[in-house]
């Protein structure tokens, strides 16, 4: 996927009402890694169980792992 330019909620309809999002914006703010177990997304054409591993980098950007 590319970066576009837009807010996460523009790309991926509903995402807000996840715990990916959540764990998004607290890894964003603390700097603290997170796991978030799989649950069941809807995105876009995917959908699937998804295991995510969040990171800040020291340059202030959030990386996200998935695993499915």
């Amino acid at each position: 996927m590319k970066p576009t330019g837009r807010e996460l909620k523009a790309v991926f309809q509903g995402i807000e009402r996840t715990k990916l999002y959540e764990a998004l914006k607290g890894v964003w703010e603390t700097g603290i890694p997170e796991k978030v177990e799989a649950e069941k997304y809807h995105m876009e054409e995917s959908e699937g169980w998804w295991t995510n591993y969040i990171y800040r980098l020291p340059s202030g950007e959030v990386v996200c792992f998935v695993t499915t």
